[in-house]
């Protein structure tokens, strides 16, 4: 995608967050996609949060400011040069 969009002077950066339990509380669609496994381990959604994933690196998932500032870092002149990159929110469940 970064490639065909840079030649219209068009960024492509994508933000790979982990879940983000004020999103899930708030009604976010990640309820659902967390659900099957939080049943799976007999918990609610909301337990599985609070008990932090596997392999959570920084034994912190992110917050919405978090996400929120990064979005606004990468979609401003700070990050000009940045393009066809992933940044990773994942706490370190997800390595690049």
């Amino acid at each position: 995608m970064a490639g065909k969009l840079a030649a219209f002077n068009i960024r492509s950066v994508c933000i790979r967050s982990h879940a983000i339990p004020e999103a899930a509380a708030a009604g976010s669609h990640s309820h659902e996609v967390f659900r099957p496994a939080a049943e799976r381990m007999g918990m609610t959604v909301e337990q599985m949060l609070a008990a932090r994933p596997a392999g959570l690196l920084v034994k912190r998932l992110p917050s919405l400011d978090q996400v929120a500032n990064t979005a606004v870092f990468v979609a401003s002149g700070h990050a000009g040069a940045m393009t066809g990159a992933v940044v990773n929110l994942s706490g370190g469940v997800t390595l690049d």
